[in-house]
């Protein structure tokens, strides 16, 4: 019988500051379980289980938009490496560094048209790939 992997979760939910009326605390609450139910459905074949220890809430402008990614990742990470820290931000786009101010989700858990999105967009139905180290 295979060991289950148990993963502990740490996300960091980063949106702009005309932004932030959209995301009250029950909608990221929401996106936050659906995500981590969506990890441990994808990921139950393989023993791994993942736990949501916390969930930060940043709103800065330069981190929503992938400016300073680094910056954001050193600043908001917690724990241990062997934890998944994942970094969900509202306003990334297809040209990185670049805000315009102008996109503006049309939707939480479902995806909006595809024209409506920039090409890196994220959404809560897509899981990402996971690589643990030994």
């Amino acid at each position: 019988m295979t060991q289950q992997i148990l993963v502990n979760v740490y996300s960091h939910f980063v949106t702009t500051y005309d932004q932030a009326s959209l995301y009250p605390p029950a909608t990221r609450s929401s996106l936050m379980a659906n995500q981590i139910a969506a990890l441990n459905s994808a990921y139950k074949p393989a023993s791994i289980a993942f736990t949501l220890m916390s969930t930060s809430y940043t709103v800065r402008d330069d981190w929503a938009t992938d400016a300073n990614s680094t910056n954001m990742k050193n600043s908001l990470r917690q724990s241990k490496y062997a934890d998944l820290n994942i970094y969900f931000q509202s306003n990334l786009s297809s040209a990185p560094y670049k805000y315009s101010g102008s996109l503006r989700p049309t939707g939480l858990l479902h995806p909006p048209h595809k024209h409506d999105l920039p090409e890196r967009a994220w959404w809560p139905d897509r899981v990402p790939f996971i690589r643990l180290r030994d």
